[in-house]
């Protein structure tokens, strides 16, 4: 479900149904940036063999929905991008 929601993250919803928003909850140009670490961090999330802390699952959730708080969701590219590749060399490890 998290490694769903940061796929979500890079590439908008997509399905039936979905009601699109005026302006897009991650904006275009963060998504950009970070969507190489964002399909990493996924990838390590869907890999049965991987061993993800409780710790490092709470971080992803937090980064995923903590709103205002998550610099995914706010204007600095910088920001969001040196947070996502943080918790993605995090994972790796």
């Amino acid at each position: 479900m998290l490694a769903r929601g940061l796929d979500r993250a890079t590439t908008g919803p997509t399905g039936r149904g979905v009601i699109r928003a005026l302006y897009p909850i991650v904006r275009p140009q963060v998504a950009a940036a970070c969507r190489p670490s964002l399909t990493r961090v996924a990838e390590i999330l869907r890999d049965p063999a991987a061993e993800v802390s409780a710790d490092g699952v709470a971080a992803v959730r937090s980064l995923l929905s903590d709103g205002a708080s998550s610099p995914l969701f706010g204007t600095s590219v910088d920001a969001a991008l040196a947070t996502v590749t943080a918790l993605e060399q995090r994972l790796a490890a």
